[in-house]
């Protein structure tokens, strides 16, 4: 449909610029401008209806990208420029269509970052209040963490295989911050650990950021890594740090 309502929208500038008359021209103009606007609410009571789950979610948030492309494209064109001019317009050719599509699609993206963020952290609501002083290591990731940390592999590999690149980035990046902060924050910043559990700690974290490691370097969770490097160093060399002055190491550590 996408593609249908910008040809319509192409043809009529393409019937019309043969006219002699500029204010003509103008006229349907405002008749295609009229035309995008209308698709535009379209778009917008459409994905009021979709989950981030729904295959037409994506479909939506890359008409838009398209569209904006497209009007971005259009607004170089001699021909509307030349319209504006007669309008006596300051900006550009569709500029004020042009700022709502990619204002439509700022929203729609952080919508569905949101979406996917609020249904991961319920789902790790038990993780986040878990005990960390722990008899022994898991072989596999904490079980009050694997129903999350699924969902966010889930919509990362479906995201990323359906969204145009640049709007994945958006949200892969943002998600990447937002779980990295609550982690620290919530369990490493408040949690007290003995030996096991900040290896097992260590293990869930590894899962979380190797998810992402197909869009970034490891570089991108440097924080959090070092917090981890602290907390599962051993008690020993934790008190010579902290003789040495080094008291990052103390808001993670129990006697064990």
């Amino acid at each position: 449909m996408c593609v249908r309502i910008l040809s319509s929208v192409k043809a009529v500038g393409e019937r019309v610029k043969v006219f002699p008359s500029i204010s003509l021209n103008n006229l349907f103009y405002t008749l295609q401008c009229d035309l995008l606007k209308e698709y535009m609410v379209h778009l917008t009571d459409k994905l009021k209806k979709l989950d981030y789950k729904d295959p037409r979610m994506p479909l939506v948030i890359n008409s838009l990208v398209y569209i904006s492309t497209i009007i971005e494209e259009w607004s170089y064109d001699k021909y509307y420029i030349k319209i504006a001019k007669f309008e006596e317009e300051e900006q550009a050719p569709f500029s004020e269509i042009s700022k709502s599509y990619d204002l439509l699609l700022k929203d729609a993206a952080t919508s569905l970052e949101t979406s996917i963020s609020s249904k991961v952290s319920g789902l790790l609501g038990g993780y986040y209040k878990q005990t960390w002083t722990l008899p022994q290591k898991l072989e596999t990731i904490s079980p009050s963490s694997s129903a999350g940390l699924m969902e966010l592999q889930q919509a990362l590999t479906f995201l990323s295989h359906s969204l145009a690149p640049d709007v994945f980035m958006t949200i892969w990046s943002s998600l990447a911050t937002s779980f990295q902060l609550s982690f620290t924050n919530k369990i490493l910043f408040k949690a007290q650990f003995n030996l096991a559990g900040a290896q097992q700690f260590r293990t869930d974290m590894n899962a979380f950021c190797g998810m992402f490691y197909d869009y970034c370097t490891s570089s991108y969770f440097t924080s959090l890594t070092k917090h981890i490097e602290i907390l599962t160093t051993p008690v020993e060399t934790a008190r010579l740090w902290k003789g040495e002055g080094f008291k990052e190491s103390e808001q993670f550590w129990t006697t064990c």
